[in-house]
């Protein structure tokens, strides 16, 4: 099991991020030791797909991952859970997605904030993206992420071996994060993800080269966190998308449609240009084939007017906006500068012969 590197962000808590490349060895029982007096919580569906570990799946309280995990109800759910142990917890483990790790890590930052936290990521996403940013946040009245607190996991332990069983299409999907990744930060990078994504849309995915890609992504992310780079290319327009439809989309299909959105954003107000916003549209009908008309997909996801309308309420609005590939800016908007370009993208008279 590797150590990738230690990582000290916003609040100088170091992260230790482990990088394992298969459980099928004679590392898996370090990789997966479990003391008696951890606490452990798991997706509900890792013990339907890894049946295997029914022994560790046991000792673990299980709740369904997504989005809709991430409410204060379950927030109060696992408060009395841990409170009523018959033990005292020394420290926390995470076996899930994005949505579970904020969920518990939330959970616990407000309750046991002395307990460190070990997170076991096991969807694309949450491998690609790790949990670097010192906050973990749960929804409110169907909002993403309205509610937040500062805090770190103490360790990240991630094997793609968790992906193995995971459709193409969705390992396909997994590669809008390096790409975005690459784009803020770096060009080189950039261009190597779009390289593995077109293998993939060809049916070609290595998974060597798939495990150097996450190894990358961690470099850089604890490069960008230690720099206290918080906002990535996307994640705003994710936000707001995810918030049109009631957080029912899927959050890297939001990402994804944020990426093409904030690169129309920039190419309108002359910090990037057009050539970049149709390479990224490009890429997002290559990601997501089933949705290549890019219009007709969110027409479907969400309400236009009440995406627009949720703009109203912020004066300003704070995106990472790129240049170029490898090189971003993080700029505020005012509201209907943000409108505007939204109107004209949605409702303009657009043709964009040869990308959709």
């Amino acid at each position: 099991m590797e150590e990738l590197h230690k990582c000290r962000n916003q609040q100088t808590t170091t992260i230790i991020t482990r990088l394992h490349r298969s459980l099928h060895d004679e590392e898996a029982n370090q990789f997966f030791r479990i003391d008696e007096q951890d606490f452990c919580v798991v997706d509900t569906r890792l013990k339907q797909y890894f049946p295997e570990y029914a022994h560790i799946w046991e000792r673990c309280y299980s709740i369904s991952g997504g989005e809709k995990c991430k409410s204060i109800d379950r927030v109060f759910e696992l408060y009395s859970v841990i409170h009523s142990l018959p033990y005292q917890p020394k420290r926390v483990r995470v076996f899930g997605g994005g949505a579970l790790q904020d969920l518990v890590g939330y959970s616990m930052a407000t309750s046991m904030p002395d307990l460190p936290l070990i997170l076991y990521p096991t969807t694309p996403g949450s491998i690609f993206m790790g949990h670097y940013s010192g906050r973990f946040s749960i929804n409110w009245d169907r909002k993403k992420d309205r509610i937040t607190v500062q805090a770190n996991p103490a360790e990240l332990r991630i094997d793609p071996f968790f992906l193995q069983d995971h459709p193409l299409q969705s390992l396909r999907t997994s590669f809008i994060y390096p790409a975005r990744l690459g784009l803020a930060m770096d060009d080189r990078f950039f261009r190597l993800s779009v390289g593995f994504l077109n293998c993939a849309v060809n049916d070609l995915l290595d998974w060597d080269s798939y495990f150097e890609l996450i190894r990358e992504s961690h470099r850089l992310l604890a490069k960008a966190y230690e720099q206290k780079i918080v906002l990535f290319p996307g994640e705003s327009m994710a936000n707001w998308i995810m918030n049109g439809s009631g957080l029912q989309m899927d959050y890297t299909q939001a990402l994804g449609c944020g990426l093409v959105l904030e690169s129309y954003l920039a190419w309108k107000l002359g910090i990037g240009n057009e050539l970049l916003f149709r390479e990224i549209r490009q890429i997002w009908g290559s990601v997501f084939p089933e949705a290549k008309d890019l219009h007709s997909f969110l027409y479907a996801q969400m309400d236009l007017l009440t995406f627009l309308s949720m703009v109203h309420e912020h004066a300003e609005m704070t995106f990472s906006l790129i240049i170029r590939p490898g090189k971003h800016t993080i700029t505020k908007i005012q509201a209907p500068v943000v409108e505007w370009a939204m109107r004209d993208f949605f409702l303009g008279q657009l043709h964009w012969e040869g990308v959709k």
